[in-house]
């Protein structure tokens, strides 16, 4: 996440209720879709907009499921438990919440505008409601972040998944500083940070690639590569989403299920030292990105 500076004019301008069902209708029509996946930057800046929208679909008798991109903690506060039973019914399967971090000093940086402990009152909310999975994101490098405060977000996974065991944690993002952003100007005020020049140096910033910025100390980076890592196994989400009976999804489901006894135990004790998997888990990728371009 890159903060934005101030945008002139509405910063919402939505489509009504009634013109997104009519975009619905037509892919249900025309391509049989049967599931809808709303992809947003914010998903619920309005809650009764949204309601509008599935009621909409149930007027018209539409059998669609439902899934949402761009939910905040501070949106979600204000969701009902009479809401989300209605998002539910109407077959809302999943909803993608930006958690972001374990500290509140890092949120309020972010203009999160909730806390750690909301977070956590959130998680609980939609643990009531099994039939949504609150699939979380995080986002580590954050300038100025200590590794203190990546513990704290390491706490915080680890709370979600005891709180509500149906929820997911995807992956952390590593942060990438975007001209014209504010945490770009800190970035390069305070580290002197220049963006790349090149495509391959560009490549080399996706969001699971090696962290090199100037504000990560060895030590924080070690951090990185074990929450990394761990992420994929905290939530037993291997067992829980992959479906496949070929080889491949066997053998990740046994390694899933080898490793994870060990990635909670090398988490929860921050033991970053000798990461030898992280190593194996990049060339793996590597391997699988190569043999993609290839075909």
């Amino acid at each position: 996440m890159s903060l934005q500076p101030n945008i002139k004019g509405k910063k919402w301008v939505p489509l009504s209720a009634s013109d997104v069902v009519d975009h619905v209708q037509h892919v249900v029509e025309k391509y049989g879709a049967n599931y809808i996946y709303f992809i947003d930057d914010d998903s619920f800046p309005k809650l009764d907009h949204v309601e509008g929208i599935i009621d909409e679909i149930a007027a018209r008798k539409l059998s669609v499921k439902l899934g949402f991109r761009g939910a905040r903690i501070n949106e979600i506060k204000r969701m009902s438990d009479d809401f989300l039973s209605k998002l539910a019914h109407a077959g809302t399967d999943i909803m993608h919440i930006g958690a972001e971090c374990g500290s509140d000093r890092i949120l309020a940086l972010l203009k999160k505008n909730c806390t750690v402990d909301d977070i956590i009152e959130c998680n609980r909310k939609l643990a009531r409601h099994p039939e949504i999975k609150a699939a979380y994101n995080f986002i580590m490098g954050i300038p100025s972040e200590s590794l203190e405060e990546l513990r704290g977000t390491r706490d915080l996974m680890l709370q979600l998944v005891a709180d509500n065991p149906n929820c997911i944690i995807f992956p952390p993002n590593k942060f990438r500083p975007l001209p014209g952003t504010e945490l770009y100007d800190i970035a390069q005020k305070q580290w002197n940070y220049e963006m790349p020049s090149t495509l391959d140096a560009w490549a080399n910033i996706e969001v699971e690639g090696d962290a090199a910025s100037s504000w990560y100390s060895t030590e924080v980076r070690k951090f990185f590569n074990l929450m990394l890592i761990c992420s994929y196994f905290i939530d037993n989400k291997v067992m829980r989403i992959t479906q496949g009976n070929t080889l491949f999804y066997k053998m990740v489901r046994l390694a899933n299920l080898i490793y994870r006894p060990f990635a909670l135990f090398r988490l929860k004790h921050g033991l970053s030292s000798w990461l030898l998997e992280y190593h194996l888990y990049r060339l793996i990728t590597r391997l699988l990105a190569k043999t993609q371009r290839a075909s």
